[in-house]
């Protein structure tokens, strides 16, 4: 409808019949009640034929919230229209969205093989700790060091000529 075009009030007799558009109640017929008040007649046939009509007075509404059906359609479709593109608006939305989640989870699944790798080196110092752990109180211990009763024979260290510390060395080598 064109802005200079006077709006038609469908509150009189000449206008008994037409389809229009009212933004909250939908479409509908112009129609007389028994009591000679407008209404607007709105109804749902359901595909079994059945029918539920509902009848909307208009007499104490503005006559500028009842439009033509066709104005009402061309708003219908601009509102369709501006929810499309909203909607695409969305879907790219959601698209960067799965795009930043997938970078992210690449992100964290190198970082879980980068920490299943730190585990695994973290395993493997711990075990060469132990041994040489193990090889230090080997020698740190006092007794080893202490030649055998009548000083016959070899401390266990003399005995060990140092093999311990070797073995460690060569196993912790690259």
């Amino acid at each position: 409808m064109k802005p200079e075009q006077e709006q038609k009030d469908y509150r009189k007799i000449e206008t008994l019949g037409d389809i229009v558009y009212h933004k909250k109640h939908g479409a509908g017929r112009i129609i007389t009640m028994s009591d000679w008040t407008y209404s607007m007649e709105t109804g749902v046939t359901f595909f079994n034929g059945s029918r539920v009509d509902c009848y909307i007075g208009i007499d104490g509404m503005d006559h500028r919230d009842l439009v033509p059906i066709e104005v009402g359609i061309h708003k219908l479709l601009a509102a369709l229209e501006e929810a499309q593109q909203q909607l695409t608006g969305k879907n790219e939305e959601i698209e960067t969205a799965y795009d930043a989640l997938d970078k992210l989870q690449k992100e964290f699944d190198q970082l879980d093989k980068g920490a299943a790798d730190d585990y695994q080196r973290l395993a493997e110092a711990q075990q060469t700790i132990a041994r040489q752990r193990e090889a230090l109180e080997f020698y740190a211990k006092k007794d080893h060091w202490e030649l055998p009763q009548f000083g016959r024979g070899h401390s266990r260290i003399t005995s060990d000529g140092g093999s311990k510390a070797r073995e460690l060395i060569r196993e912790t080598q690259p």
